[in-house]
Order: structure tokens, then sequence, then C-alpha cells
């Protein structure tokens, strides 16, 4: 029986930048072994979340750190986002597929995790599975 894993990647950034991310999971998504279907949304600040908090709130440690990180620059156009994702895995392809995921999703914001300085998007995740009463 295939288990439903939940995706969650918050990044503050720009339009563009956004959008490469939406394409970059969408075809490692495409690309996993034992993913058998899956979806991804972009969720914009004002989208409340299941926990009942807006993606601006869940997000709003990473505004902070981009202003530390980047003092005195302007933010442009940047925006908090969440990228959510929900894939239908075969756990005999895949085992222990949140944990599996969930060490990949990182590398899609940022693909060298121990590079110095600060990350160009400032990102955060979570991965988990869903259990079968949709939680």
């Amino acid at each position: 029986m295939n288990e439903t894993v939940e995706l969650r990647l918050g990044v503050y950034a720009t339009p563009g930048d956004r959008d490469r991310l939406v394409d970059r999971l969408g075809s490692w998504l495409r690309e996993r072994r034992g993913v058998r279907d899956w979806t991804v949304e972009v969720r914009e600040a004002h989208v409340r979340l299941d926990d009942a908090l807006t993606v601006a709130e869940m997000y709003e440690d990473l505004v902070d750190q981009w202003r530390i990180e980047q003092p005195g620059r302007d933010p442009g156009d940047r925006a908090l986002y969440e990228l959510y994702a929900e894939a239908d895995v075969d756990p005999v392809l895949l085992p222990a597929p949140a944990d599996a995921l969930g060490a990949e999703l990182p590398r899609l914001a940022c693909s060298d995790l121990e590079h110095p300085g600060p990350c160009p998007v400032p990102w955060s995740s979570a991965c988990w599975v869903r259990e079968p009463d949709g939680r």
C-alpha cells in the first residue's frame, strides 16, 4: 500500500526564484524511484495553513534571516512562499519515504548546504508521512 508524503519548502524568494524552485521540485519528484503520483502547490504569504498559521507567520524568521545576512540590501520583490507537495510513494521501492525525501528536500533550495556565507534564498523544510486519517 502506498504512503502519502507531505513536503513543505518555505522560501523568501523573488517570483523568478520561486518559479525555478517549483520546476526543480516537480522534476525532482518525477525522478524519484518509488514516487507514483505527486502534486505541487505554491502557497502565498496570506494563505492559512493546517495549523491555523498563515504562510507569512510560519516562515517570518526567513525574512529576519535575510535582513540579518543582507544588511542594507533592498529585498526588492521578494515574498514568503510555501512550496507544498504531496507524493504517493511505494514504501517497498523507497523505504522510510519521509526520511529519504526529507533528507534531499533542502538541496532543492541550496545545492551546497556547507557553502560559506548566506543562502541567496532563505529556506526552511519539513517532510512527513500523512497518517491514514488524513493528518
